[in-house]
């Protein structure tokens, strides 16, 4: 645990109140207040520039797997998982998103998804506007 202590500018405790680092300045609501030196934003929340549909993992799975993908636009989404027949086996989107990067858990157990799947290849499809992208999973029961 930690714990704050300020004697005007004075230590910063951490711990078991062994440690003790030195406060030289801070800024709060904007305002410089003390020695600052060099203060960069360095968290940037950057839109991805394309489409994609990552690799599974764990592959292969028993009985969850995750999904990531991601969308440079917003619009309506849908990935689907297919068996080795094509026949659809279970929607795991089929919404609207905005841009971004998301990640989403496949569950082939006996309260997943798709429920009691048997082991074998399956394939996942990521469709968005124009893209489409298709990978492949293996699930080992």
């Amino acid at each position: 645990w930690s714990e704050y202590i300020a004697d005007g500018f004075g230590r910063i405790w951490w711990g078991d109140e062994v440690e003790y680092y030195q406060l030289m300045g801070c800024i709060i609501d904007g305002i410089k207040y003390g020695i600052i030196t060099d203060v960069e934003n360095t968290l940037k929340i950057e839109k991805p520039n394309n489409y994609c549909l990552y690799q599974n993992y764990p592959n292969p799975f028993n009985p969850t797997t995750r999904i990531e993908y991601q969308l440079s636009k917003a619009g309506f989404v849908t990935l689907k998982i297919y068996n080795s027949l094509g026949e659809e086996v279970a929607i795991l989107i089929n919404e609207q998103k905005e841009a971004g990067k998301y990640s989403i858990e496949f569950s082939a157990g006996s309260s997943g998804n798709a429920s009691n799947l048997q082991s074998g290849i399956y394939f996942y499809q990521l469709s968005m506007n124009e893209f489409i992208q298709v990978r492949k999973m293996l699930l080992i029961k």
